[in-house]
């Protein structure tokens, strides 16, 4: 992760970065902290709303009980 804090103190508003980062963060088991990279990386750049739908890395977030519905509810908007 530490390439990451890098890479968004360079781009602070990069929507890959903090998608990125949501991936790394997700495949690290920390939802709550991906989701809330998801959620700035859609809204830096929409088009990352649908990549996440089928993006593998989320397979935990799209089928956690507690953070499912806030994952779903972020790539549907």
């Amino acid at each position: 992760m530490e390439e990451f804090h890098k890479a968004l103190m360079l781009q602070p508003e990069s929507g890959s970065v903090l998608y990125n980062a949501a991936c790394a963060l997700s495949l690290l088991n920390r939802p709550d902290e991906a989701l809330d990279y998801l959620e700035r990386a859609v809204a830096a750049d929409k088009q990352h709303r649908a990549m996440a739908k089928e993006d593998k890395d989320f397979a935990l977030l799209r089928t956690h009980p507690e953070f499912g519905p806030r994952f779903a509810s972020l790539v549907s908007g």
